[in-house]
């Protein structure tokens, strides 16, 4: 199991799907949504800026179709949500919006981590 999965919320329900922390390898983006916090110092209230990333992923297999692609089993299409947004950076938004793989990087209770 990778590192980062401890660390998330409901890791749980990905990692008993693929038997491990998924790479999002070639996963698709579906949808991104930004919320930008507030901060009410009259109530008190803070929230934090937060992304919610719906992400479309799969486990490939080694199976080879009669078309010559390979046989792609588990698709799930995971909701992701980051609190405490402070720097996104995106590039070549498109019609497909595939990823390479999904990196996460941050400070969660004080504690540094990055995977």
């Amino acid at each position: 199991m990778s590192e980062i999965a401890p660390l998330v919320a409901g890791s749980e329900k990905l990692t008993s799907i693929f038997g491990r922390w998924p790479s999002f390898h070639d996963a698709e983006v579906h949808e991104f949504r930004f919320q930008r916090g507030k901060d009410d110092p009259a109530s008190s209230a803070l929230e934090f800026p937060t992304l919610t990333a719906k992400i479309h992923h799969w486990l490939m297999t080694s199976e080879v179709d009669p078309t010559g692609h390979y046989v792609l089993t588990k698709h799930t299409l995971t909701t992701l949500r980051f609190l405490g947004v402070e720097d996104f950076k995106m590039e070549g938004f498109n019609h497909q919006n595939v990823i390479f793989g999904l990196e996460i990087e941050g400070n969660i209770f004080g504690r540094d981590f990055e995977k």
